[in-house]
């Protein structure tokens, strides 16, 4: 099936069908892969581009490349820095690659916006991570908790949401701060906070 010349609907109507439906087969996963990529090129699509990188990122419907996954974040994030910004650090910051580098600009303009709070504590989270581990950056194990304390009042916010991993990543990795900086009392009740957070 020739999509070069369907325009914009045509192409995101075929997309969300294919989306819609439960299993695809190998026909119609070329199909959509084929749809996002020419949405993506054609009519510089950050969605059509992050969708794209999502289905190599995760492996479920074609065999998993972070190589393709990163090139097709590398194109969303320059249109929208909401699309694909934490999977393309994730990516950057796995052994395979250690782009710290980019990891530390990606992460670093993601915190700065408000309009989106999900993608800035997840990114938040993973910059703290760079300052524990002394990724592109020297270790700075009380830098790493001044931004996730900075964060802790987004518990709020996740809770209406009912997404209570998202406190259980903050709250276990202030514990594992306080444990290298020999705070007990604190190293305990981040602890405890954690164990609470995942049975609630």
């Amino acid at each position: 099936m020739d999509l070069s010349n369907l325009d914009f609907k045509e192409l995101e109507n075929i997309i969300v069908d294919l989306f819609d439906k439960e299993k695809l087969d190998d026909e119609e996963i070329k199909t959509l892969i084929s749809a996002l990529t020419i949405l993506g090129d054609k009519y510089n699509s950050s969605n059509a581009y992050y969708s794209l990188g999502k289905i190599y990122f995760k492996g479920e419907l074609v065999k998993k490349d972070y190589t393709l996954a990163k090139q097709c974040f590398l194109k969303s994030i320059k249109r929208d820095i909401f699309d694909g910004a934490i999977e393309l650090s994730k990516i950057c910051l796995t052994d395979e690659y250690k782009d710290y580098e980019l990891a530390f600009k990606i992460l670093n303009k993601a915190i700065l916006q408000d309009q989106n709070r999900y993608l800035k504590h997840e990114a938040t989270i993973l910059l703290s991570d760079m300052y524990f581990k002394g990724q592109f950056v020297a270790q700075d194990i009380n830098f790493a908790i001044n931004l996730l304390k900075g964060i802790e009042d987004y518990e709020n916010f996740i809770s209406i949401n009912d997404d209570l991993s998202i406190i259980s990543n903050l709250y276990v990795r202030l514990a594992r701060c306080y444990d290298l900086l020999k705070n007990d009392d604190l190293y305990w009740n981040y602890l405890a906070l954690t164990k609470a957070s995942l049975i609630s």
